[in-house]
């Protein structure tokens, strides 16, 4: 999951106790909640919740196919 992360310029970070990966591309975070369950959010709003990263990694690279396939066909 690492890597797909990476893939996607996402970047680890902990701050104040928190864990969350960073895909700043996107605006999009993946956070470690209260629960050890993990919360994908947009623009500072949670969206959705996973039990696992591998589940919140496959719903951002989904949501990334659905709303940003075209940027690689202008580039």
């Amino acid at each position: 999951m690492f890597d797909r992360i990476r893939n996607l310029d996402g970047i680890l970070k902990v701050v104040d106790g928190k864990v969350y990966f960073d895909l700043e591309g996107f605006n999009i975070k993946i956070e470690l909640n209260s629960d050890n369950e993990w919360d994908v959010c947009l623009d500072g709003k949670q969206v959705s919740s996973y039990n696992t990263l591998r589940d919140a990694v496959f719903s951002v690279i989904d949501f990334h196919k659905k709303n940003f396939v075209l940027v690689s066909n202008i580039i």
